[in-house]
């Protein structure tokens, strides 16, 4: 039925070629640097500025947008290296733990499709759109994990030790669909002065699967378990836009507010676990839990402002900036809990709802791009931008294990984008898009319980390569 769809869409896009004219309609905003407040898009600029809907010289304008995502990251981290610490566990116990972990390559790729109308009605221009969230409406990954852990139990004042070892091998599967739904509308206030305000609602199903195989090794017992655990996530959103235009020959200036994300979210997790021990009968527990829906505002606003300038007839240019403005909320999730120690054989497994504090501080994203048009139905572009940002996360919980967690992110992104307008003819545009983002992430975690405080230093370094097509017509 999908298939079918987009086919009748292009049909629909080669009938608009054979029987009307193309409006000034192009991608050079995405391939200047994913600008936002400046440079028309066509009936793309739904999603974008809503003032830039007043650029349209045709009645009605259709669009249609496909790209695909691939994602490679690399980790380099202390959780890659063997760290130790001494605890007191009780007042007759010290226990010395090792461990070595080591997180594979995730296999990663995402897809959005974008579909895009506006049209013109008496002085006011409107605009709806189907996309994706963070322009991915379709992500799915799978990551494998290995662990070596060693423990040694040593009595005070004896010479007495206990040792175990553990073996885990785990496979993470993630799918994640997430459309949005966008209505945008603009009007002219003058001449050169226009404004444009915009409703994005979201929908996001995420579903994440982890099976875990695990062996245990003491002096006097073998243990095998095998865990599977299923997580789904169900979350709606809601953001509105305002913006601004000043336009006149061959110059544009910009403004974006948006209020950011309001976010109503629900979780189900359930998981079942076999264990065999080798002197004791095979265990089989269970469990299920979930929680209803909870409203938080899970992304601060966002004000971009920027500025296109044509040159002359072979070169344009724009720069544009975007302020995020700190973001605070209280937050919950569903965890599995799983505690088993090398004296502890009777393990115990439940599912806890966790709450937490999370904190995303104020950042600057810097952008911008070059336009060259060596004739008038083709157009080669470059953009690319830089931004970093910081998010701080706390948890406070009595579980066995831990009683507090901090993590303090810092995450560095470096944009370069690419494209190619061309016009086929009086009525039809292809736009050839490129986009590489590179970022860097050091995330310092910090865990404390009643016996110990353990640090680690995580560092991942990744690139993202997202490669689009598309095709606008205009009646």
């Amino acid at each position: 039925m999908f298939i079918r769809l987009l086919t009748y869409f292009f049909i629909y896009l080669i009938i608009l070629h054979l029987t009307t004219d193309l409006a000034l309609a192009s991608g050079k905003a995405t391939s200047m640097g994913l600008l936002t407040s400046i440079a028309s898009d066509g009936p793309f600029d739904v999603v974008r500025n809503p003032a830039l809907l007043t650029l349209q010289k045709k009645n009605n304008s259709t669009g249609i947008f496909s790209s695909f995502t691939s994602h490679h990251t690399s980790y380099s981290s202390t959780l890659n290296n063997i760290y130790s610490y001494n605890s007191y566990m009780s007042s007759n116990e010290i226990i010395d733990f090792q461990m070595y972990n080591n997180f594979g390559k995730p296999d990663l790729y995402s897809m959005n499709i974008q579909l895009a109308y506006t049209a013109v009605i008496g002085k006011s221009f409107f605009g709806l759109s189907l996309t994706g969230i963070e322009s991915e409406i379709y992500t799915s990954s799978k990551r494998r994990y290995m662990s070596v852990s060693n423990v040694t139990m040593t009595e005070q004042n004896s010479l007495n030790t206990t040792s175990a070892q553990e073996l885990v091998h785990a496979i993470e599967k993630i799918k994640g669909l997430a459309p949005s739904f966008i209505s945008a509308v603009g009007y002219n206030i003058t001449k050169k002065n226009s404004i444009g305000f915009q409703l994005s609602l979201g929908y996001l199903q995420k579903e994440m699967e982890i099976i875990t195989n695990s062996i245990s090794i003491t002096e006097s017992n073998e243990y095998y378990e095998e865990t599977k655990i299923q997580k789904d996530t169900y979350a709606y959103s809601a953001e509105m836009g305002f913006g601004y235009l000043y336009k006149e020959s061959g110059t544009h200036v910009g403004i974006l507010l948006r209020s950011g994300d309001f976010t109503l979210k629900r979780e189900e997790m359930e998981f079942s676990k076999s264990s065999t021990y080798s002197i004791y009968p095979d265990s089989s527990p269970f469990g299920k839990s979930d929680y209803s829906y909870i409203g938080r505002y899970t992304k601060g606003a966002a004000l971009s402002a920027g500025c296109y300038k044509r040159i002359n007839p072979l070169f344009a240019i724009a720069i544009e900036g975007t302020l995020k403005f700190e973001n605070v909320y209280n937050d919950k999730g569903l965890e599995f809990s799983d505690i088993y120690t090398p004296s502890i054989v009777n393990a115990s497994s439940y599912i806890t709802e966790e709450s937490y504090y999370q904190k995303t501080k104020n950042s600057i994203f810097i952008k911008g791009g070059v336009e060259f048009n060596p004739i008038s139905r083709l157009a080669f572009l470059l953009g690319m931008g830089y931004t970093s940002y910081n998010n701080e996360r706390y948890r406070n919980d009595n579980t066995y294990y831990t009683d507090e967690t901090l993590s303090d992110s810092q995450t560095d992104y470096y944009l370069f984008t690419s494209g190619i307008d061309f016009r086929l003819s009086s009525n039809l545009k292809l736009n050839l898009i490129s986009v590489l983002i590179n970022y860097n992430n050091t995330t310092h975690i910090r865990i404390r319980n009643e016996y110990m405080i353990l640090r680690m230093k995580d560092h991942v370094h990744g690139y993202m390569i997202e490669l689009g097509l598309g095709i606008t017509s205009s009646i």
